[in-house]
C-alpha cells in the first residue's frame, strides 16, 4: 500500500515538473518571438528616415492614400520624432481603416510600439531639458535641420560670423569658422587673440559681441574656449570663440511632467524595497518585511537640490528640471539637474557641479554619525539584507546587520553623492572636464562606463553573485535619464586655483573608490 502510494506521488511530481517545464519552454518561445516581433516594429520605426521630396514634387499630405498599416506606422514615427503634425496622422490612420472594432486595437499597439521606438532612443525624452538649439532665424524649426537648406544656411551664417571678426581692430582676428555641435551648438570660430585682449576680457567681449550681432541679425552669447588637444599640452594656450544664440528659459511642461513621474516611481521604488519579491531578486538591500526610510532618503535629496540651486543662482546659472533616479536595490538614487545656461568660468563650473553631492555628503555623514541618537523611536530599528548591502557597495559591508533608519539613510546618502562624481556621471564629468579639459574628460567617461560594469562582473564570477546590480542600474539611468551636456564655461582663460584643483580631484578620486564593485571589504578585513 505504502509503495503504491509512493509511487503515484513519485509519478505525480514527475508530471507536475514536467508540466512546468513545458510550461517554461512555452512561455520563453513566445516571449522570444513577442520579442523578435516587438524589435523589428521598433526598428522600422526608430531607424526608418523620413524620405524627402524631389525637386519640384510637392511633399504628400497626411491622408495621402496608403495601406492603414504604413498609416498607423508613419503616425507613431512621427510621433517618435516629435513631429509636429502627428496628430494628423494619427486621425489619417483611424480614419483608414475601416473596420471599426480594429480601429482601438491598431490605436493600442501602436502605442505601445512608438513608446518602445521612444524608449529606443531615450535622448528623445530629454530632449525638452536641453538648451534650446542655435538655428538660422531663416531657418524653419526642426523640419530644416539636416536638409541641404538647413546645412547652406548654417555654413553662411559662419562664413559671416568669420567675415564679422576678420577687423583689426578687433580684439580677435578670425581665421576660420564653421558649425559645430560640439561641445555645443553654434559657429566654432578660430583665430587669434590681439595682444591684451584678456587684460580686461569683458570689454573685448562685448566688441566681438556687437559686431556678431550686427552681422548675424541676433542676439548671441559667446564663449571663449581653450583648444582642447591633449597631443598638444605643452604648447602655448591657444583659444577659439564659441558663438551660440542668447538662451531663453522658458518651462518645459514635457519636463516638469517627466520630473514628477521620475519622483513618483524613486518613490514607488523605495516603499516597494522590503515588499516585492522581483526587487528582491534583484538585490534589495532591505529585506522582505522591512521599511526603507523614505522621508529621511527625500530630505537629504532636496537638501543637496537646494545647495545646488543655491550655488547656481549666485554664481548666474540656471538648472533644469530634476530627474530622479529610481533603483530596485536603494529606492531613490537621488537627482540628476544640470545648468541650461553657461557658467562664468572654470572654478564656478566646479562650484556647482559639487555642490549638490557636497551638501548631501555632509548632511549624510551627520546622520550616519548621529543616527543612533537622532532616532527617537526605538521601534526604528531594522535588519539590513548584509549579502546584498555588501556587494553593492563595500563600505556598508561595515554596516551592521541590525541599525536605525536614520543611520542607514546616512549611509545610503553617502552612496548617492559617491555615484553622482563618478566621472561617467553628469556632475562628475563636468568637474573632471574643467580639470583635464574636455577630451580628456569625455575619454574617461567613456572608460569608465565601460569598466564600472567590466569590474562588476569579474567580482560576481570570483566572489558571488550581487555585484552586478547596481552597477547595471546606474549605467541604465545614465543612459535614460542623462540630461543633455551643459554648455561650456563663458571663458576658459582663468585656470581654476591650485587648491581648488588639488581637493576637486581629491574628492572625485575618493568618490570612485567608495563604489568601486570590488570586495574590498574583504581585503581590509583579511589584510
Amino acid at each position: 500500500m505504502r509503495s503504491c502510494l509512493s509511487k503515484s506521488i513519485i509519478r505525480h511530481g514527475l508530471w507536475r515538473r514536467r508540466t512546468s517545464v513545458s510550461t517554461v519552454a512555452v512561455v520563453l518561445l513566445a516571449a522570444a518571438v513577442a520579442a523578435d516581433i516587438i524589435g523589428a516594429c521598433f526598428s522600422k520605426i526608430a531607424g526608418q528616415s523620413q524620405r524627402l521630396p524631389e525637386p519640384g514634387q510637392q511633399q504628400p499630405g497626411p491622408a495621402a492614400a496608403a495601406p492603414a498599416a504604413e498609416a498607423w506606422l508613419r503616425a507613431a514615427r512621427r510621433t517618435a520624432e516629435a513631429r509636429p503634425d502627428s496628430a494628423e496622422h494619427w486621425q489619417a490612420a483611424w480614419e483608414s481603416t475601416e473596420a471599426w472594432w480594429l480601429r482601438p486595437v491598431a490605436y493600442l499597439v501602436t502605442a505601445f510600439v512608438c513608446f518602445g521606438a521612444i524608449l529606443q532612443r531615450p535622448r528623445r525624452m530629454i530632449l525638452s531639458l536641453g538648451a534650446r538649439q542655435f538655428n538660422p532665424p531663416d531657418v524653419a524649426g526642426d523640419a530644416s535641420i539636416g536638409t541641404e537648406e538647413g546645412k547652406l544656411e548654417k555654413e553662411a551664417k559662419a562664413a559671416k560670423a568669420r567675415r564679422a571678426l576678420q577687423r583689426i581692430e578687433l580684439p580677435f582676428y578670425a581665421t576660420g569658422a564653421s558649425w559645430s555641435d560640439y561641445p555645443h551648438t553654434g559657429i566654432v570660430v578660430s583665430g587669434n587673440l590681439r595682444q591684451g585682449a584678456l587684460d580686461n576680457w569683458d570689454e573685448s567681449k562685448a566688441k566681438l559681441q556687437a559686431c556678431l550681432e550686427e552681422s548675424l541679425g541676433q542676439s548671441v552669447v559667446i564663449h571663449l574656449l581653450q583648444r582642447d588637444n591633449i597631443k598638444e599640452l605643452a604648447r602655448i594656450q591657444q583659444f577659439e570663440l564659441l558663438v551660440t544664440d542668447e538662451k531663453i528659459i522658458t518651462p518645459a511642461g514635457d519636463a516638469l511632467m517627466f520630473a514628477a513621474a521620475s519622483l513618483v516611481a524613486a518613490v514607488a521604488c523605495t516603499e516597494a524595497l522590503g515588499s516585492s519579491t522581483a526587487f528582491q531578486s534583484l538585490g534589495s538591500v532591505v529585506p522582505l518585511g522591512g521599511v526603507a526610510p523614505l522621508t529621511p532618503l527625500l530630505c537629504l535629496v532636496m537638501m543637496s537640490e537646494v545647495a545646488r540651486s543655491a550655488v547656481a543662482h549666485l554664481n548666474g546659472a540656471v538648472l533644469g528640471p530634476r530627474i530622479f533616479l529610481p533603483s530596485p536595490q536603494f529606492g531613490l538614487l537621488g537627482a540628476f539637474a544640470a545648468p541650461e545656461t553657461a557658467c562664468s568660468a572654470r572654478s564656478t563650473a566646479i562650484a556647482v557641479a559639487l555642490a549638490g553631492p557636497l551638501a548631501l555628503a555632509v548632511a549624510s555623514a551627520g546622520l550616519f554619525i548621529f543616527g543612533d541618537t537622532i532616532a527617537a523611536d526605538p521601534n526604528s530599528i531594522f535588519s539590513l539584507n548584509h549579502s546584498a548591502l555588501s556587494a553593492a557597495c563595500w563600505p556598508m559591508a561595515f554596516l551592521p546587520s541590525h541599525c536605525s533608519s536614520i543611520t542607514f539613510a546616512g549611509a545610503q546618502g553617502l552612496l548617492m553623492a559617491s555615484l553622482a562624481l563618478l566621472p561617467q556621471s553628469p556632475d562628475g564629468k563636468v568637474a573632471w572636464g574643467c580639470l583635464l579639459g574636455r577630451d580628456a574628460a569625455k575619454q574617461l567617461a567613456e572608460a569608465a562606463s565601460y569598466t564600472y560594469p567590466i569590474l562588476a562582473l569579474i567580482s560576481m564570477a570570483f566572489f558571488g553573485p550581487g555585484y552586478m546590480a547596481l552597477p547595471f542600474t546606474w549605467a541604465l539611468l545614465l543612459v535614460n535619464a542623462t540630461p543633455s551636456t551643459p554648455p561650456p564655461p563663458l571663458e576658459e582663460a582663468s585656470e581654476p586655483s591650485p587648491t581648488t584643483s588639488a581637493l576637486t580631484a581629491l574628492v572625485l578620486l575618493a568618490s570612485a573608490v567608495a563604489v568601486l564593485p570590488l570586495p574590498l571589504n574583504q581585503l581590509l578585513a583579511s589584510s
